[in-house]
């Protein structure tokens, strides 16, 4: 069965959507195309003053006056609409169980949530900060602030330890269990064809094989186990 999308005519699956949704929110595009965040930071930053002028700094030189204020706001307005469509289409059409990276998806749409079904972030004439800030849009993505920077490193450092140690403590458990059993197992199979001799040397083999496969089996499940954790503690 084909899935269908109201809101985005050119996504043929989830990851074309999760990519739409991403750039509803971040596109430096022109027109309607332009991403939500992306608008609200021109806005902030632009050489439109809440008073309809063009501001008088250096960089808005050659700017002309397009449109109003509250123009500019409706627009943003728009957008917002059009990214809670795709956010919508995304849960209808229970995208997260079917996109590519589940995990970094997952991530990733709780922040969408969050913009798409709160408020329309209008900016108000008070948040106008004037074109200085026009020269760090193109080193900083559109809507991410230095200390979003710091909490997304302090986010990865967070997740990495976690994963880590699932991964560390799943192995060693893993290889405990695992190498208990084997020793059974080649013990019991050794005394079968030679006891004594055989019972020790299927023991010693028994046990090297259900470590190697312990520490495999229970290093990946510790990894998934830590990855979960990271979702509740990390963000």
């Amino acid at each position: 069965m084909a899935i269908t999308f109201n809101s985005c005519t050119h996504c043929n699956d989830c990851d074309d959507l999760l990519t739409e949704i991403q750039r509803r929110m971040h596109s430096t595009e022109s027109g309607g195309d332009k991403g939500l965040l992306t608008r609200v930071r021109e806005q902030m930053f632009g050489c439109q003053t809440p008073t309809n002028t063009v501001s008088s700094h250096a960089s808005c030189a050659s700017h002309r006056l397009s449109g109003t204020w509250d123009g500019h706001n409706e627009a943003i307005r728009g957008q917002h609409r059009r990214l809670r469509d795709a956010v919508d289409d995304y849960d209808d059409n229970d995208c997260g169980d079917k996109v590519t990276d589940q995990p970094a998806a997952q991530r990733f749409m709780r922040g969408a949530r969050n913009l798409a079904y709160g408020s329309p972030p209008v900016v108000a004439p008070g948040d106008y900060q004037g074109p200085a800030g026009l020269a760090n849009m193109a080193a900083d993505p559109p809507g991410r602030s230095w200390g979003q920077w710091l909490r997304d490193g302090a986010q990865a450092v967070c997740v990495g330890g976690l994963r880590a140690g699932g991964t560390l403590g799943g192995a060693v458990g893993g290889g405990l269990v695992m190498g208990g059993k084997g020793l059974l197992t080649g013990a019991g199979t050794g005394t079968l064809f030679a006891p004594g001799p055989g019972t020790v040397g299927g023991g010693v083999i028994g046990t090297a094989a259900g470590v190697s496969v312990g520490v495999v089996g229970g290093g990946g499940a510790g990894y998934l186990a830590g990855d979960q954790v990271a979702d509740w503690l990390c963000y």
